[in-house]
């Protein structure tokens, strides 16, 4: 078995002067969760939805872009699904967005995803990790007043 559809969409939590300056928060590329190499995309929208064609039911990681007084930026780490896993019919994954620090430094922000949901619920079809090519510097989600 494995779903049929799966509706993706991104949210921003929390607060701070970094999040009042970030817009359009979107689905970007689909790549391989292990190598960051690219399957298809970008996409460009959110939600997205991706639909089962029978030939692709591989788990695949979807990165987030954004844009940041005018420039766009990439999001740390990546959102993982493994549609093959799910069972069949119509699914929804919630990916959360959240600010951190690159490096420690509280001068040096960028979003990173914080949680994913399927169906409102943790599991383990969906996940969050590292860029699959290992070149994602360090960061910690920083301390934002809401």
């Amino acid at each position: 078995m494995a779903a049929t559809s799966i509706e993706i969409k991104f949210v921003m939590q929390g607060g701070g002067d970094y999040q009042q300056n970030v817009t359009g928060i979107q689905v970007g590329t689909m790549v391989d969760p292990a190598t960051g190499q690219s399957w298809a995309g970008p996409f460009y929208a959110n939600p997205w939805k991706w639909n089962n064609e029978g030939n692709n039911v591989n788990s695949f990681a979807l990165m987030g872009n954004y844009v940041y007084e005018g420039t766009e930026a990439t999001a740390f780490a990546q959102v993982v699904i493994s549609p093959q896993d799910m069972s069949e019919g119509d699914h929804t994954v919630v990916a959360v967005l959240e600010t951190a620090d690159i490096d420690g430094s509280d001068t040096n922000q960028i979003l990173r995803f914080k949680s994913v949901t399927l169906d409102g619920s943790a599991s383990h079809d969906v996940n969050i990790t590292n860029w699959g090519n290992g070149q994602q510097p360090a960061s910690t989600f920083a301390q934002t007043v809401a």
